[in-house]
């Protein structure tokens, strides 16, 4: 299931210009994911955590167990609606899922992955959209 979180703070407006530099686009998207994620109760464990495999983004913890939140920063709305399946490859979906098992393994908690897309759209509040991966096994 995917749900749509709008973020409005005065803290993501565009620094006064009218566009972000990619990495400025980068660093708001994580922050303001990570507060979207904690204003919802969880608790931010990592960021920026190298597994053997992956780097994960996001850790949280919540009364379920662990989130990982994979962050994908787009300079426009054009992927906000789209499906997870066209944001990430199967290629760093596999890496991420072996990071997810490593966290689970590693911790004994059930480890969730998600995706969250934000979107920062020119003159409007950035939107920050979390679907759960596409499945890596079709038909199973």
């Amino acid at each position: 299931l995917a749900c749509t979180i709008e973020a409005r703070s005065k803290e993501s407006a565009s620094f006064g210009r009218t566009s972000l530099t990619r990495k400025e686009r980068w660093i708001l998207s994580e922050w303001l994911v990570a507060r979207a994620a904690a204003a919802l109760g969880q608790e931010l464990v990592e960021h920026q955590y190298e597994t053997p495999y992956a780097e994960i983004d996001l850790l949280f913890r919540n009364r379920f167990g662990l989130t990982i939140f994979e962050v994908k920063s787009w300079n426009s709305d054009i992927y906000a609606d789209f499906e997870a399946r066209t944001i990430i490859t199967r290629r760093q979906l596999g890496r991420l899922e072996r990071a997810r098992q490593f966290v689970e393994a590693r911790t004994g908690d059930l480890v969730r992955l998600q995706i969250a897309v934000v979107s920062h759209r020119l003159a409007h509040e950035p939107r920050i959209r979390v679907f759960d991966p596409p499945n890596l096994h079709p038909g199973y």
